[in-house]
Order: structure tokens, then C-alpha cells, then sequence
């Protein structure tokens, strides 16, 4: 399987494991299991499976959190407008 592949496959299913419901658990993470999520991330890049590039796991945490609140802001003004 190429590198690609993997990276996709990676993405699609290691990351998005880690960002399920990121928004209800991340408050309650203390530093160290920050750390330790960074750390899983960077394990990934070391192995190939993620591209050195792409965000980390507080980005893509964020990102997600922009997303869903993004969206449901959106809805709002679209229900009162």
C-alpha cells in the first residue's frame, strides 16, 4: 500500500477516533493528556502515517470545535433571519 494510502487511511480513521466528540471531553484533559495526544500524533508522523505538515491534535481539536460551533451559529441566524 503506498504512503498515501496510509496517510489517508490514518486521517480517516485514527484522527477522527481522536477527535470524536472532542468538543465534550478536551475541557476536562489535563496538560499531561494533552501531551500524551500530541505525542500519539507525533508517533504517527515518525511512522509515516501522518503527513509532518499536517496540524496537530490542539489544531485539529480547535478546528473541530470552529466547525461544529461555526455551523450552529450559522443555523441560528439563518432561523431568525
Amino acid at each position: 500500500m503506498s504512503d498515501e494510502a496510509l496517510q489517508v487511511i490514518y486521517k480517516a480513521v485514527i484522527i477522527q477516533k481522536l477527535l470524536y466528540a472532542s468538543s465534550a471531553w478536551c475541557g476536562f484533559t489535563s496538560a499531561a493528556d494533552r501531551q500524551r495526544t500530541e505525542a500519539f500524533v507525533r508517533r504517527g508522523v515518525r511512522s509515516g502515517f501522518y503527513s509532518a505538515d499536517s496540524s496537530t491534535a490542539a489544531e485539529l481539536v480547535s478546528d473541530s470545535d470552529d466547525n461544529l460551533f461555526g455551523k450552529r451559529s450559522e443555523q441560528r441566524k439563518s432561523r431568525f433571519t
